[in-house]
C-alpha cells in the first residue's frame, strides 16, 4: 500500500503516522509535565525559610527527631509553636492522629512519643489530668 496516495482518513496513513514515533505535540506535554514535576519535588525538598533557626529553638527531648521530620514535612514550625498553651494532651493526641490520617509519617510507636514533647513542651499547663488512652 502506497503512504502518499491514501486518503487522510486512511487507516493505514493513521497507522503509519503513529509508527513514525512521537509527535512534536507529545514530546512538548511530555518536557512540561517533566518540568512540573521536577518543580514540584524542588519546591517541596527546599527548607522553609528561618525554620532551621526555628528548630533550634526547640526543646531538647524524645518526640524533637518526630516532630521536625513528620510535621515539617508539610507545615513551618510555627504551625506548631504558635498553638504555646492552647491544647491539652488529648487535643494534641486527637491532632496527631488526624494528620496521621491525613499522611503524616509517623510510626505507630512515635505517636505517644511525639504526643508526649508536645504536651510537655507546647502544651496547656493548667489543664486536667489527661485521660488514659
Amino acid at each position: 500500500m502506497n503512504v502518499d496516495t491514501m486518503d487522510e482518513r486512511s487507516p493505514g496513513r493513521c497507522a503509519q503516522r503513529h509508527r513514525s514515533g512521537p509527535t512534536l505535540h507529545t514530546v512538548r506535554i511530555a518536557h512540561v509535565a517533566a518540568a512540573a514535576m521536577l518543580a514540584g519535588v524542588l519546591i517541596a525538598a527546599r527548607p522553609v525559610a528561618g525554620q532551621d533557626a526555628a528548630s533550634k529553638d526547640l526543646p531538647e527531648g524524645p518526640g524533637r527527631t518526630v516532630l521536625l521530620s513528620a510535621c515539617t514535612a508539610c507545615h513551618d514550625l510555627k504551625e506548631v509553636t504558635k498553638f504555646r498553651g492552647f491544647y491539652t494532651k488529648d487535643e494534641w493526641r486527637d491532632i496527631v492522629v488526624t494528620m496521621v490520617k491525613y499522611g503524616a509519617i509517623v510510626k505507630d510507636e512515635d505517636v505517644p512519643v511525639l504526643v508526649d514533647y508536645l504536651f510537655k513542651n507546647f502544651g496547656k499547663k493548667d489543664a486536667p489530668p489527661p485521660s488514659s488512652p
